[in-house]
């Protein structure tokens, strides 16, 4: 499944260092605390219902980009080495 994502990106013509795509991994622990993989979500909902919720997506999503080191000054640097490609 992975290599058909892979190719769709690719295939989109756009610069796979300007895209992330969050997966959702649903484990269980059984009575020993060995985890046991039930799901993997490539969809996963960034909806919040209560304000717990809402703070933990939203430091998800800051940390998440902090990791990646995507910034604004990152982004406009990769669109206008885009751009010159093109001319």
């Amino acid at each position: 499944m992975m290599s058909i994502i892979i190719c769709a990106l690719k295939c989109s013509g756009k610069d796979l260092r300007l895209l992330f795509i969050p997966f959702r991994f649903d484990v269980m622990l059984d009575q020993k605390l060995k985890p046991w993989l039930i799901e993997v979500n490539h969809t996963p909902s960034f909806r919040t219902d209560t304000p717990l919720d809402k703070n933990i997506k939203k430091q998800l999503i800051k940390d998440t980009l902090r990791l990646l080191n995507i910034t604004v000054k990152n982004k406009k640097k990769i669109l206008r080495r885009e751009k010159f490609k093109k001319q």
